[in-house]
């Protein structure tokens, strides 16, 4: 069985999950806490696809920052998890891409489908209240229960104590493993809206 980590998660609901975990082989997953839904319709438009369309991209603030998770990526995920023992929370090890690098790859993509259209403008709108700048998926308390491999993090129930091999740092996409340029990004719109 696998669970999904979402933000709504309490910290006791956390730990009643860790124990059931323990006692089945399961894991939980935890994807990308503050993420944005950029599906809009059932048809898989991209929300900032539609946009280039009209002419006008909005942006919050082009400097944000998100981590971005290929289908390839999250079957990966849900293999690794399959393969474990329970009692862990697996972390994936993403690239992240500003929303500038979005917007932009966007506006190429729909320019190379349609040569009438012309480059959209990109309107920056400002941050809403609460709204993140970056992505935490590894905060400064967890770090140190964490084990890194290659494509994830492992994250261990506190009460089996600090690991040694802890990550050094706090996993956020504003330091990701990997910085997601426009080519990369060109390949995740379009494996998206296919």
């Amino acid at each position: 069985m696998i669970w999904p980590l979402f933000p709504e998660v309490s910290d006791f609901d956390l730990q009643r999950l860790t124990k059931a975990a323990k006692t089945a082989h399961c894991a939980i997953i935890a994807p990308p806490r503050h993420s944005k839904q950029l599906l809009k319709h059932s048809n898989h438009d991209l929300v900032i696809h539609l946009q280039a369309r009209e002419g006008v991209i909005t942006l919050t603030n082009p400097d944000m920052t998100r981590f971005w998770l290929s289908v390839e990526q999250a079957v990966e995920l849900i293999a690794t998890a399959l393969s474990l023992s329970g009692g862990s929370i697996l972390i994936p090890r993403l690239g992240s891409a500003t929303m500038r690098t979005v917007a932009h790859a966007a506006s190429e993509m729909e320019m190379g489908e349609d040569i009438d259209l012309k480059e959209p403008a990109i309107q920056v709108i400002g941050q809403r209240v609460g709204e993140q700048v970056h992505e935490d998926l590894l905060g400064p308390q967890e770090r140190i229960y964490a084990t890194a491999f290659p494509h994830i993090f492992r994250l261990f129930p506190v009460c089996e104590g600090p690991r040694q091999s802890a990550h050094p740092e706090p996993y956020s996409s504003d330091r990701p493993d990997t910085t997601i340029g426009m080519a990369t990004m060109l390949d995740l719109i379009k494996g998206a809206t296919e």
